[in-house]
Parts: structure tokens; C-alpha cells; sequence
């Protein structure tokens, strides 16, 4: 006789403890080596990647408006040390949020080079993104992108409304910015929106 399956809408726990030291959450299985050599399941449950967990988190933050204690806990475990240099860029104020006529965003954030980068929340031309997200795969963000992202969670960002031509310009700034990695001249040009 088989026990009820819990639904699968429940909340998450968000525990980030390594696999090895706990079973898997109901309704999440890991990936291990098969018979055959290649990745099999550990059992028929779906899988969870760490850009879910980290989403969840981001739609916890969201919903509540702040940042708790177990929501820090959380993003440490999955940003290291990108958490804390992405908070001390949001305390020094050094990120804003650039919304287009029609909706569209992008985020202008001062790092530690001259000119600032023009990013979104999964993407930055700075040289740790590209070396040490996209080709080594050591880090889940830069301080820029991580930075942008709880930001905008948290809803704490200056947003200046731009043009749509503005935006394309500053798009095309970014798509600049990422040949030449961060040296970009940039002015939004815009009006606040707060």
C-alpha cells in the first residue's frame, strides 16, 4: 500500500546542505551514474536545478519586499563571496534600473572600473562574468548581474524611464561594452520614475 504523494505546489524548504548529506527534498531526485556508465535518476521524482532554487529564493525576497536571515543564508550558499560585493554596490547606491517606453529593462551598475556596465540580471560583459561564469563555470554571477538581480527583488532600485531609442542606444552600448569588456561611455539620459 503506497502513501499519498504530497502536492507538488507545497512550499519549498530551501535547504542547500551538499547532496551527500541529506536524502533529496519530496519531489526532487539527484543525478547519478547508471549501469551503463551514463546519468540515470536516482528515482522517478522531477529535477530541480540550482537557477530554480536560486529563482525561489529571488520570488520569496520579492514577495516579502526585504531580505531575512535564511534568505542571506540561502544566496551565500549559492553566490560565495559575489553575495556580500554585490550588497556593498546596492548600500553605495551604484545600481539603477533603466526601463524602456514599452517595459523592457536593463540595469546600469557602477563596479570598480571607470565607466559603468550595462547588464541585465543573467548577463554582464565584465571580464569575471564572461571567465568566471560563462567559460570556467566556478560562479552562478558577477557582482554586477547578482547585484541587479536582489535589487530588483527587493524593489530598492532607482528606475529612470527612457525611449525606446534611448534603449536600443544603451543596448547597443552593452553589446559595445562586451568587445571592449566594460569600457563603455554611458548617461541614461532619461527621467526617474520614483
Amino acid at each position: 500500500h503506497k502513501s499519498a504523494e504530497p502536492s507538488p505546489y507545497r512550499s519549498m524548504n530551501l535547504d542547500f546542505s551538499p547532496p551527500s548529506h541529506r536524502p533529496p527534498p519530496d519531489g526532487f531526485s539527484f543525478l547519478s551514474p547508471d549501469s551503463s556508465g551514463g546519468v540515470g535518476r536516482t528515482d522517478v521524482t522531477p529535477q530541480i536545478s540550482i537557477g530554480a532554487l536560486a529563482d525561489a529564493v529571488f520570488l520569496s525576497v520579492k514577495e516579502k519586499g526585504q531580505l531575512n536571515e535564511r534568505d542571506l543564508v540561502n544566496l551565500d550558499i549559492l553566490y560565495g563571496k559575489t553575495l556580500g560585493t554585490a550588497l556593498a554596490l546596492l548600500d553605495k547606491r551604484l545600481v539603477q534600473k533603466v526601463v524602456s517606453e514599452t517595459g523592457r529593462s536593463l540595469f546600469v551598475v557602477q563596479g570598480s572600473q571607470q565607466d559603468p556596465y550595462v547588464c541585465f540580471t543573467d548577463y554582464c560583459p565584465c571580464h569575471f562574468y564572461n571567465h568566471k561564469v560563462i567559460l570556467a563555470q566556478e560562479y552562478l554571477a558577477c557582482k554586477h548581474t547578482l547585484a541587479a538581480r536582489v535589487g530588483d527583488a527587493l524593489g530598492s532600485l532607482n528606475e529612470t524611464e527612457v525611449t525606446n531609442q534611448r534603449f536600443c542606444e544603451l543596448l547597443a552600448m552593452q553589446a559595445h561594452s562586451t568587445e571592449s569588456v566594460g569600457k563603455s561611455p554611458f548617461k541614461p539620459q532619461g527621467r526617474a520614475r520614483r
